[in-house]
């Protein structure tokens, strides 16, 4: 199923905290995603796979460099990409 680029939906937390995503979103998007926080709120990135593993696949011709610093690395970066979009989708 194709999701429009800008589709939107209400979603609640229950008591426990839990958002559910509407089946479409989840079968076009999966079903992990990085939860970034920004000023503007907060964006939901897809991931694929196990992240752990592929830092430490990516971490290890870099052997001075700690799993620690990658993942921060990575949530700097996936921040940096969710603030981006956020402009084009403002058009800015």
């Amino acid at each position: 199923m194709m999701m429009a680029e800008t589709a939107s939906s209400n979603l609640e937390c229950d008591d426990k905290g839990r958002v559910v995503l509407p089946k479409p979103m989840r079968e076009h998007h999966g079903e992990k995603f990085l939860a970034v926080d920004t000023p503007e709120g907060i964006w939901l990135i897809p991931r694929s796979g196990d992240p752990v593993r592929r830092l430490r696949e990516l971490g290890r011709p870099l052997p001075d460099v700690p799993i620690a610093e990658l993942r921060r690395h990575g949530r700097e970066r996936a921040k940096e990409l969710a603030l981006r979009k956020l402009d084009r989708v403002r058009g800015h």
